[in-house]
């Protein structure tokens, strides 16, 4: 696969400097601020996939909290999960979105592990973990329309979080 295959389609969901609050209850009743809006085009996907850079090094460990809804103002936000990332040696040449060269990022999470899935058909990575090169995660959509990560630790400079569709089949 070429290097814009790879990258081909995926959108920046959020960049992370600091741990976030902690998202209360009434947060929970509706989209946070800062949620990432779900494309049109990518309603009829499987599922999402995202991958993880960071402004940092090598070894930075940094865990997200990742909640996912419907509609705006129909709540309760469903918790998908958590994951704990740390940095490994993939440089971030490209950024992903927008297929220039990177001046933000430095490298690509490596190792993702599910610590909490909280997910009906499952939080999964995938199977190249720990191996230097950039690992994703997914997770059916289920219909939902917005999807919000939250910081809880976060231990290098900057976290950014991409997403893209997978098609049925892919």
């Amino acid at each position: 696969m070429s290097e814009l295959g790879l990258y081909a389609g995926w959108k920046r969901v959020r960049a992370i400097t600091a741990a976030d609050t902690a998202l209360a209850a009434t947060t929970l009743d509706s989209k946070p601020a800062g949620a990432f809006d779900i494309p049109v085009e990518w309603h009829r996907a499987k599922e999402l996939m995202l991958c993880i850079a960071v402004d940092g090094a090598d070894g930075d460990s940094n865990v997200l909290d990742l909640y996912a809804g419907a509609n705006e103002n129909e709540g309760p936000s469903l918790y998908v999960g958590r994951l704990t990332t740390t940095a490994g040696l993939m440089e971030v040449n490209t950024d992903p979105e927008t297929l220039e060269a990177s001046t933000d990022l430095d490298l690509f999470v490596d190792s993702i592990t599910v610590t909490t899935d909280g997910w009906p058909s499952g939080l999964n990575v995938g199977p190249d973990n720990a191996n230097d090169r950039m690992q994703v995660a997914y997770f059916d959509l289920l219909e939902n329309r917005w999807l919000y990560v939250a910081g809880q630790t976060i231990n290098s400079t900057k976290v950014t979080i991409f997403a893209k569709p997978l098609a049925a089949g892919s």
